[in-house]
Order: C-alpha cells, then sequence, then structure tokens
C-alpha cells in the first residue's frame, strides 16, 4: 500500500483528543495554541502507546498534572474527585485515554496507507518530567486548557 505524507499531525491529534474527553469523560478542551510545556516542579503523569508498521513508528503521550489526572479519573469512573486514591486507578485510566486517542490517530494513519499497530500502554510518574524525541522523529504537540488545568497530547513518530 501507497504512503501519503499530506496529514495534518496537528490536527489529528486536537480533534482525537478533543473527541475523546468530550465522548468519554463529558470534558469540553480549550485548545492553548501557544502554550509551551514547561516543568515547573509540579508532579506530571504521562501515559504513552507505542505503534508501529509498515513504514512508520513512533509514540502518543499524554501529559498531565498529578491533581488533573485525579479529576479524569474521577469523571471517567463516576467517583467524586476526592474518592480518588489509588493510582493504579488514575494509571489505568490515562493509559485507556492514551490507548483511545492513539486509536483514533492510527485509523487515520492507515487512511493514509501506514498499517501499524499500537502497544500496550504505559504510565510515568515524576517531578519535571521531559520527553525525549528519538534522533530524526517529527514532534507534534497539541495544548489544551480544562478550567484552570493545562495538558498535552504529543506524537513522535519516524517514517520509513
Amino acid at each position: 500500500m501507497s504512503h501519503s505524507t499530506n496529514l495534518d499531525f496537528h490536527g489529528l491529534l486536537s480533534n482525537a483528543a478533543s473527541h475523546v474527553f468530550a465522548t468519554m469523560l463529558s470534558m469540553d478542551l480549550k485548545d492553548a495554541p501557544d502554550a509551551e510545556y514547561t516543568t515547573n516542579g509540579e508532579e506530571r503523569v504521562v501515559a504513552s502507546v507505542g505503534f508501529g508498521g509498515d513504514g512508520i513508528a513512533g509514540r502518543l503521550s499524554l501529559n498531565v498534572t498529578s491533581e488533573f489526572s485525579k479529576t479524569i479519573s474521577a469523571a471517567m469512573l463516576g467517583l467524586e474527585r476526592d474518592e480518588i486514591e489509588v493510582p493504579a486507578d488514575v494509571n489505568d485510566v490515562l493509559g485507556e485515554l492514551a490507548n483511545v486517542i492513539g486509536g483514533n490517530c492510527l485509523a487515520a494513519l492507515h487512511d493514509q496507507g501506514y498499517l501499524c499497530a499500537l502497544s500496550l500502554p504505559s504510565v510515568t510518574r515524576g517531578i519535571s518530567l521531559q520527553t525525549n524525541t528519538a534522533r530524526g522523529a517529527k514532534h507534534t504537540q497539541v495544548s489544551f486548557d480544562h478550567g484552570q488545568d493545562r495538558f498535552f497530547v504529543s506524537l513522535d513518530f519516524k517514517c520509513g
């Protein structure tokens, strides 16, 4: 199958994340187009899924504050925010969100001729987390605000 490179990855990420947050969490997101990711000492939670296949490999990441991760988890599990106490519950929710956003992106990649599959999600927690893009990989990041919370969805990939 031939591959097309005419895909708007920024738009793809924005649409996929907005759709998933609206349908799974009943959360409307506001684009934060000029937002820069900074590590300001807050604990962050990063859920990632890898993907690979015919002519492409990469990683999709959802990067939120620890506090916002509890808000997201409460919305998905139908609980009050203060009822979220177990990190494993948060990890499961964020991993599932990364998986579904990644699946939406892979559907668009498939339509462009890239046949690939997702890995299982992984979740990392830490203070001042930074992720690195592999040498030669393309990086696209979308920033969102939900109330006072800002978070990021990124896609790193290599073709060829």
